[in-house]
């Protein structure tokens, strides 16, 4: 069924809980002949590039070393926001990379501080083309 899953990852809580999510699904599907990970972080442009940049390869392989602990490769990719829309990389990533589905953190912002910074989770699951899963926080 799915054989190319996409994780955008940014370092927070929802974000690492759901690459746990999918490399949990990954190892389900062990009966596939591949099941790829990617890891995709997105850069922001609104903000500092240099420093930005540092963050998400110390995120990137902070995932790499999650998946080889679940003894899953994952692929790590870095992009830069489209037109400054996170979703829209990652929408993108998932169209170009062949992705069968997209795992992906929420923070569940509510009320202003929702209507004020949107939501990439809920743009992506508008406009994807494929399944998307939105794991919550367990605590």
């Amino acid at each position: 069924m799915y054989q190319r899953i996409l994780v955008p990852v940014d370092g927070s809580e929802p974000s690492w809980q759901a690459l746990s999510e999918a490399l949990r699904f990954a190892r389900g599907l062990e009966d596939r002949p591949v099941v790829q990970v990617q890891v995709l972080h997105v850069l922001d442009d609104a903000l500092d590039q240099a420093e930005l940049v540092g963050h998400g390869n110390a995120v990137l392989a902070e995932a790499v070393e999650q998946g080889a602990a679940a003894a899953i490769t994952v692929s790590p990719l870095m992009k830069p926001a489209i037109d400054g829309s996170i979703a829209a990389a990652v929408l993108a990533e998932a169209l170009a990379g062949g992705a069968d589905l997209i795992v992906m953190g929420t923070h569940g912002r509510k009320g202003l501080r929702r209507t004020v910074l949107g939501s990439v989770a809920e743009e992506v699951i508008r406009d994807s083309p494929v399944p998307v899963l939105l794991p919550g926080l367990r605590r």
